[in-house]
């Protein structure tokens, strides 16, 4: 569920993402980390997230996502993860 969620942010964030690409096959990979590195910009700048569309969800209840805020570790891993995007 987390990772729908999140998948949701990005989505809202990056219009683009909302359909289907329109472009070479060998540049999505490219294209979808150049929105997870604009995303982490905007989080970084303190941009608050897009609203998001919970009509997906399943169920009524949100006991399936509970924001913590951010965390330390959550920052690290954010930022593994951008270099990594960086040297692609």
């Amino acid at each position: 569920m987390i990772v729908e969620r999140a998948l949701c942010v990005l989505k809202g964030r990056q219009r683009c993402l909302q359909k289907e690409l329109e472009i070479l096959t060998d540049n999505v990979p490219g294209t979808i980390a150049a929105c997870c590195i604009l995303h982490n910009i905007c989080i970084e700048n303190g941009e608050p997230d897009p609203d998001i569309d919970d009509s997906y969800d399943d169920d009524d209840s949100d006991d399936d996502f509970v924001h913590r805020g951010t965390s330390a570790n959550a920052d690290a891993i954010r930022d593994v993860l951008r270099r990594n995007l960086l040297n692609l």
